[in-house]
């Protein structure tokens, strides 16, 4: 009987430091604060009544000069915000060489175009 209590007592001292956690305190129920719903810190989103900007990422082989309906915006490569609707844009190469397409943007749309010169046939000669 000796051995039993000695036994029981040595186990109670060692779950008490190793398997009952050590030192740790364990709160007691009647004054543990109540758990809390979840909340957000961030304000619910605003709606915006602007609208989405549109646009034309606009390149050439090689860079020329470009207009947008009539007027000119400068030298490719061009990256505008243009309004939604319907454009007419204009590549303007050397001489009289000049490539139109009407383009048609809608609200937040961006639109990529791109346009090469090629060689003119006429300066071409067969067989050398």
């Amino acid at each position: 009987m000796k051995a039993y209590i000695a036994l029981t007592a040595l186990t109670l001292a060692f779950g008490s430091l190793v398997g009952c956690g050590g030192n740790s305190q364990v709160p007691d129920p009647k004054t543990a604060a109540e758990p809390t719903e979840p909340t957000l810190d961030a304000d619910e989103p605003v709606e915006d009544d602007k609208p989405l900007e549109s646009g034309l990422i606009i390149t050439a082989s090689p860079n020329v000069e470009v207009t947008i309906d009539g007027e000119n915006k400068g030298t490719t490569p061009l990256d505008l915000s243009v309004d939604p609707g319907v454009h007419s844009v204009v590549w303007l190469f050397e001489g009289e060489n000049q490539v139109t397409m009407e383009i048609e943007l809608s609200e937040g749309e961006w639109k990529k175009l791109n346009q090469n010169v090629s060689p003119d046939a006429s300066d071409a000669k067969m067989g050398q």
